[in-house]
């Protein structure tokens, strides 16, 4: 099994998988999801040395999000499909070809937590139609869903930089990322 990339929601006792849900969540709390996941990714606090972080969140819908952690990180491996992410999660080995591995694992997870992130603003997970092979495919050639552009209150641009580090370097998404504070205040 692959190293675990998943969200899911808790209303009351009830935990349900968020795909095909979120638009029954009200957006300042998808906001809130969205910013506590991706604070971890720029502080750092999902990046190991040598190791893939489980990322596992079980979300509420007053905007709390608790981090799981039920198993143990994954050594990474990018030639084996139980050492990485699952396909809709996972940046395409080719992209990481010549990184030492410290930056491939930074790489590999912030593209895992963009990935969340866009099953937490939309109906699901990237590209959920397509089998594993057209994901990888489509996020090897660069091609990202449509409505990525359109996730409110601009997280899509956000999302495009974690899945892709020159973009954000590009745009300074990193900066965005964090504004995300400022913004959640504004909508509160």
């Amino acid at each position: 099994m692959a190293v675990a990339c998943q969200v899911h929601v808790r209303q009351g006792k009830d935990e349900t998988k968020l795909s095909g849900r979120s638009g029954d969540v009200p957006t300042v709390v998808r906001l809130q999801w969205a910013k506590c996941i991706a604070d971890g990714v720029t502080l750092g606090l999902y990046a190991s040395q040598s190791s893939l972080q489980p990322l596992d969140f079980l979300l509420h819908t007053n905007g709390h999000v608790e981090r799981r952690r039920e198993s143990e990180p994954v050594h990474y491996d990018e030639h084996d499909d139980q050492h990485q992410y699952p396909a809709h999660f996972r940046i395409p080995p080719d992209t990481l070809d010549g990184l030492p591995l410290t930056e491939r694992i930074v790489r590999a997870e912030r593209f895992a937590v963009g990935s969340l992130i866009f099953e937490v603003m939309s109906t699901g997970k990237p590209h959920v139609d397509l089998s594993n092979a057209e994901v990888q495919d489509r996020f090897k050639k660069g091609v990202y869903p449509e409505n990525v552009i359109h996730l409110p209150h601009g997280t899509g641009v956000s999302v495009l930089g974690l899945w892709s580090v020159e973009f954000a370097n590009e745009l300074g998404i990193m900066k965005m990322l964090r504004g995300w504070r400022t913004l959640l205040l504004t909508l509160s």
